[in-house]
């Protein structure tokens, strides 16, 4: 995982003071979330390190929880889109999202 995110030691992770974090929130795509279908849908697991960024240490502990809100709703949002049918939300849509918000909180090496 550290490999495919850019890191050759897995020291330079904790001496840079970055945290691997899921860039879709395990609570809304993960196993048992409101949104896992869209992935499951697709064939793609938010385990998946393609899915994994990289987060200042700081920011990440500070800015979990508002991180979280904005996914819940922009999900909300894109769920009224399509007359609150989650079977009609594309994955796609889902992972330009995750591009934007990921970019709004200076997450580094997105790979997707």
């Amino acid at each position: 995982m550290y490999k495919y995110l850019g890191i050759d030691n897995i020291k330079d992770l904790a001496n840079k003071a970055y945290q691997v974090h899921h860039i879709f929130p395990q609570s809304l795509f993960g196993e048992g979330g409101l949104y896992e279908s869209i992935f499951k849908r697709a064939r793609l697991n938010v385990h998946d390190v393609r899915f994994l960024g990289l987060w200042d240490a700081k920011d990440h502990l500070k800015k979990k929880y508002d991180y979280n809100e904005v996914w819940f709703k922009e999900m909300d949002d894109l769920k009224e889109k399509h007359g609150n049918r989650i079977e009609d939300i594309d994955i796609i849509e889902v992972i330009e999202k995750g591009r934007e918000i990921a970019g709004r909180y200076g997450f580094t090496r997105v790979r997707f």
